[in-house]
């Protein structure tokens, strides 16, 4: 049985307790290769320039450069092809992130089965996949919204939404493709997110995806949904019948 091939890694980051954790939890990974470490920006290009590492764990807060510098740094040179994994303490970066094609976005500490998840993808990514086409998926991306999630961020097609569901200060998504998510912003929020057509608040608690609306119980309020996988259903207040059906043509 062929061996997997070795991913060449470099650990980006000014606190020495953080790198020599992360370096112990890549060794335990039979594919991976440490291949150097560095505090700072100006070190990590030089080893970078030297050694072409496939994958970067990189820290945002540097001193004297952040993380991001490095990148626009590299970004232009075209014998430079790596991919990046930011490695953070603060989810404030996380929007931002992503306009540097990240691989992943890892939060300190490190979990080390997030981590040996991600690297399993990134194997299979690296060997069998290509930038381009990495490319053309954060494109599509950029069309997604962003969520709050329960313990990171959700992106979300707006077609790809049947209904939202107030639950207290949550919301639950309830998608076409059979699943939900939670995410931690209540329904006022969630309201102003989604696109101002093709979306209605039935109901306090509800806010319904036209598009798939196909019948409506004026006596029970009660909403069929095409394409609905769920054993449940949306409904529509009393007050806000006569405005839905003038939004879908009586």
């Amino acid at each position: 049985m062929q061996k997997p091939q070795k991913i060449k890694a470099l650990i980006v980051d000014d606190m020495e307790t953080v790198r020599e954790n992360l370096r112990l939890q890549l060794q335990m990974i039979e594919n991976v290769e440490i291949i150097g470490e560095a505090s700072n920006v100006d070190d990590a290009r030089k080893i970078i320039f030297a050694q072409r590492p496939h994958l970067v764990f990189l820290d945002i807060n540097l001193p004297e450069k952040s993380g991001f510098d490095l990148l626009d740094e590299l970004k232009d040179l075209p014998e430079i092809n790596l991919d990046v994994i930011f490695v953070t303490a603060h989810d404030k970066y996380a929007a931002k992130s992503f306009e540097y094609y990240p691989f992943n976005f890892l939060l300190k500490p490190v979990d080390n089965r997030k981590l040996k998840e991600v690297i399993a993808k990134y194997s299979d990514y690296k060997f069998n996949n290509n930038f381009s086409k990495r490319v053309d998926e954060f494109n599509s991306v950029k069309n997604k919204i962003h969520f709050k999630g329960e313990d990171g961020y959700v992106w979300i097609m707006p077609e790809d939404i049947l209904w939202c569901k107030a639950d207290r200060n949550y919301t639950e998504i309830y998608l076409k493709q059979g699943d939900t998510e939670m995410v931690a912003e209540n329904l006022s929020a969630i309201e102003r997110l989604l696109p101002p057509r093709g979306f209605f608040k039935t109901h306090r608690s509800y806010i319904v995806n036209v598009s798939f609306i196909r019948r409506l119980n004026k006596r029970t309020g009660m909403v069929s949904v095409n394409e609905n996988p769920f054993k449940e259903s949306p409904f529509v207040a009393k007050e806000n019948i006569s405005e839905l059906v003038d939004l879908l043509g009586r």
